[in-house]
């Protein structure tokens, strides 16, 4: 009994992921699962509760794993700012580089941020969690007030790589970049590259400036 159960539950999610990769994340539903599979959409809700709950089983099963947004903070300590910033940096190209060439992670962004509830993922939440506590780690390190300059900046960069990502993956240029092709996604890279050490030789500005200034 339990093997038929597991068997159908494969053969909905192989449905979700044959309409996702021929027609997109928006053309998933009840109805068009249940043709695709040839299973009643009755065994639908009783395994999966509805529709998100079995998109939310086919992301858990397809994503790759992330990386941890969490840094050694002791090794940081050791480390110049140019030299954090640096790894900050390079962390942040990793996980867009992976995020680029993962269609089924992307969908499931785009998803979420036209607002589409069904299509919510499940570990947002966490991953938002993660990205603050890595935000308030390096902060501490570099002696920053608070984290809030830090969460402002990290947004804009997050918000944009987002959007290269999406442009990319459409294959789409922009001012004369084309980012679907590897020549132009390193331009992207070495430009954060820039901001990046640009960011370290201000926050070592102000920290220097602060120092000077009497108690």
């Amino acid at each position: 009994m339990q093997r038929d159960r597991t068997r159908t539950e494969q053969r909905l999610l192989d449905a979700v992921e044959q309409i996702i990769t021929e027609d997109g994340l928006d053309q998933v539903g009840v109805n068009r699962v249940s043709r695709q599979s040839g299973i009643t959409k009755i065994l639908i809700y009783r395994y999966f509760g509805g529709m998100e709950g079995l998109l939310q089983a086919y992301y858990l099963r397809k994503t790759t794993p992330r990386p941890h947004f969490s840094y050694d903070v002791e090794a940081l300590k050791r480390m110049s700012i140019a030299e954090i910033m640096d790894t900050v940096c390079e962390h942040t190209l990793r996980e867009y580089r992976t995020l680029r060439n993962d269609g089924y992670m992307l969908e499931f962004l785009r998803a979420d941020l036209m607002g589409n509830e069904l299509a919510k993922n499940p570990l947002t939440n966490e991953r938002n969690g993660m990205l603050r506590q890595a935000i308030d780690q390096i902060a501490a390190v570099l002696n920053a007030k608070s984290a809030q300059n830090a969460r402002p900046f990290t947004a804009i960069i997050t918000c944009a790589m987002s959007f290269l990502v999406f442009m990319s993956q459409q294959k789409r240029s922009i001012l004369d970049i084309d980012l679907s092709t590897e020549e132009g996604w390193s331009q992207i890279e070495n430009s954060m590259r820039r901001i990046y050490k640009g960011v370290g030789m201000l926050v070592e500005a102000e920290l220097a400036d602060r120092a000077e200034k009497p108690l």
